[in-house]
């Protein structure tokens, strides 16, 4: 489904002879409080269409849950079309689980060391306003992309500048952190992919979890990512997969593959990543990675239950 993306445009659908009127809403990042004052739109004869680059499963969840229609480019599409008098809905339609379509390269504005310096900035706010050179030390990147992302984090309106300070605005971070979600998975983490592989017997969680302590502990400084982390920070749920973020400075890829001693699989149940830079290792529980970035993989699963779980870490965000 093609839509234009004009923020405004008034969008007229045709259904078993009757014609329905959206108001599109295109967003590149949409907050709690952009959700709720779309929401309050919806009694109206031109009810709101959000129209984003992509809408993940956690966001998904969030909007239907507000009776929010919406479509992305990567073909998600909830829409629910209403009689304009009564406002009862007359046909609906949900497609759900589409990836974020990679970018071709020239389109390509926001990189991997963008993502990294932005994740460093939503981890520790403080780091706003740190000089470049520090910003890019917790970021694991040179300086140029921390020049980048403040710039352009300042035209998206997501960031606010006075003088030599730096700040979130209301709904900023938010919005931010809406950005980051939809940016990591497809620039981010391939970048970071250490590998994914399958034990070679049947295995409990208890038992992977035990052979991968055994094989990069004292090896390799790890941290327990996605559900696996998620589980230990609020213990609601953990899932199949676990998923490892391994400090980027130490064993090569091969090397750590080989050491965990299991079955190659690209779609293994464990995850090997490499840590987007120090503020990974921030976490107020030991072994764990920052709850942002154990919030953004645990979307990355799908289903039901791990969405719930991603929506109870984010008000931990």
């Amino acid at each position: 489904m093609s839509v234009a993306r004009q923020d405004g445009a008034r969008l007229e659908l045709a259904a078993h002879g009757e014609t329905y009127a959206l108001r599109v809403f295109s967003q590149r990042a949409i907050s709690t409080d952009d959700i709720s004052r779309l929401a309050a739109l919806i009694p109206s004869s031109e009810p709101p269409l959000v129209v984003a680059s992509h809408v993940g499963h956690e966001l998904g969840a969030r909007l239907r849950a507000a009776a929010l229609s919406y479509v992305d480019d990567a073909g998600n599409l909830f829409l629910q079309l209403r009689d304009p008098a009564t406002q009862a809905v007359r046909h609906s339609a949900l497609v759900q689980g589409n990836r974020a379509t990679k970018q071709r390269p020239k389109e390509r504005a926001w990189r991997a060391p963008s993502y990294q310096t932005l994740f460093a900035l939503l981890a520790e706010s403080t780091l706003l306003s740190a000089t470049t050179r520090e910003i890019a030390a917790s970021s694991s990147t040179s300086t140029t992309p921390v020049l980048q992302v403040r710039e352009k984090l300042i035209a998206l309106g997501l960031l606010t500048r006075f003088k030599r300070e730096f700040h979130w605005p209301p709904g900023g971070r938010d919005k931010a952190i809406d950005l980051w979600a939809s940016g990591y998975p497809t620039t981010l983490r391939p970048s970071l992919l250490v590998g994914c592989a399958r034990p070679r017997a049947s295995l409990s969680i208890e038992q992977v979890e035990a052979a991968i302590q055994e094989a990069l502990g004292g090896r390799v400084d790890f941290r327990w990512g996605g559900a696996a982390a998620a589980y230990r920070l609020d213990g609601y749920y953990r899932g199949d997969r676990t998923v490892v973020h391994v400090e980027a400075s130490e064993m090569s890829d091969a090397a750590i593959m080989a050491a965990l001693r299991m079955i190659p699989d690209p779609d293994g149940p464990v995850v090997v990543l490499r840590s987007p830079g120090p503020q990974a290792w921030v976490s107020p529980t030991p072994m764990v990675v920052h709850p942002l970035l154990a919030w953004t993989e645990l979307i990355d699963e799908g289903h039901d239950r791990a969405t719930e779980a991603a929506q109870r870490l984010r008000g931990k965000l």
